[in-house]
C-alpha cells in the first residue's frame, strides 16, 4: 500500500480514468464523423423546430448546429459532456469519505501520521487531477477527430469549453465530497447532489425563456459552465474565476466538517 494518500488514491482511480478517458475519446471521434451528415441534412432541423418549447429549450438552439462551432457547443458540451463527467465527479466525489466508511477502510485511511485535513485535501486534490486527465484526452480526442474530417474548428475555443467544463466538473467533484462528509452515507449523499445537479440544470436550460428561474440561475454551477458559450466565445474570466470559487468553498467546507466530524457515529 502506497503511504502518499495522494499517490495511492491516483493508483485506485485509474482504471477509471483509463476508461473514461477512452470514452471521451471514442464520444469525440463520433460526433466528429457525425457533424457533417447533420450540417447537410436540413430534414434535421425541421424536425427539430418542430419539437415542443419545453424539448427545444432542454437540447438547446439548434439554429447554431449549422456551424462546427454551434454544433459542438449543443453536442457534446452542453448536454452530453457536462451529464457523463458528473456521474464520475459526483461518485467519486462521494466517495472520497463516505465511500471509504462504506467500505470499512476509513480507519486504515486515518491511521496514516497525517492531520485530517491534509487527508482529505491529498483525496481531493488526487481525484481533481484524474479529472484533469481524462478532460486532456477529451481535448485531445476532439482534436484528433475534427482535423480526421476536416471541421474548421478553433483549437483555442475548443480548450476554452474543455477547461469550463473541467472546472465544471470540480465544483461537483467537491460538493460531493462535502455532502459525503456531512451525511456519511453514500447512497443519501449521491442521491442529495444527483438532486441537486438535476433541478440546477433544468433551472440553467429554462432561464432564458422563463423569468421565474432567471435569478435562480446564479446558483446553477451549469450557468457558470455554459453561460458565455466559450467553444463560440472563448473563456469569460468572472465565470471562470465563479467556477473556482465555488470549487474552493465546498472544498474548504468539505475540509472544516471532516476535521470536526463524528466519524464513526
Amino acid at each position: 500500500m502506497l503511504k502518499n494518500v495522494f499517490l495511492k488514491t491516483l493508483r485506485d482511480q485509474s482504471g477509471s480514468i483509463f476508461w473514461w478517458s477512452t470514452g471521451f475519446v471514442f464520444l469525440s471521434i463520433y460526433l466528429s464523423w457525425f457533424y457533417p451528415y447533420i450540417s447537410r441534412n436540413a430534414e434535421i432541423f425541421k424536425m427539430v423546430e418542430a419539437l415542443p418549447p419545453v424539448i427545444k429549450d432542454l437540447i438547446g438552439d439548434i439554429d447554431f448546429a449549422a456551424t462546427p462551432a454551434g454544433f459542438f457547443n449543443l453536442q457534446p458540451f452542453s448536454f452530453f459532456a457536462p451529464i457523463l463527467i458528473l456521474f464520475y465527479s459526483v461518485s467519486k466525489g462521494v466517495g472520497a469519505v463516505a465511500g471509504e466508511k462504506e467500505n470499512g477502510t476509513l480507519d486504515l485511511l486515518l491511521s496514516k501520521p497525517l492531520p485530517r485535513s491534509r487527508v482529505i485535501i491529498q483525496k481531493i486534490l488526487s481525484l481533481s487531477a484524474g479529472l484533469a486527465i481524462i478532460h486532456v484526452f477529451f481535448y485531445l480526442g476532439m482534436i484528433f477527430g475534427v482535423t480526421l474530417f476536416q471541421i474548421n474548428l478553433n483549437p483555442a475555443r475548443l480548450a476554452a469549453a474543455v477547461t469550463a467544463l473541467y472546472f465544471l466538473s470540480l465544483s461537483f467533484l467537491t460538493i460531493s465530497a462535502a455532502a459525503g462528509v456531512i451525511l456519511l452515507d453514500r447512497k443519501k449523499a449521491v442521491g442529495a447532489v444527483s438532486g441537486f445537479a438535476l433541478i440546477s440544470f433544468i433551472i440553467n436550460a429554462y432561464a432564458p425563456t422563463m423569468k421565474l428561474f432567471q435569478i435562480a440561475r446564479a446558483f446553477s454551477p451549469f450557468y457558470y459552465n455554459s453561460g458565455n458559450s466559450p467553444i463560440q466565445n472563448g473563456l469569460d474570466f468572472r465565470l471562470l474565476l465563479t467556477q473556482i470559487l465555488i470549487a474552493a468553498f465546498f472544498l474548504f467546507l468539505a475540509v472544516t466538517v471532516f476535521n470536526k466530524r463524528d466519524l464513526y457515529s
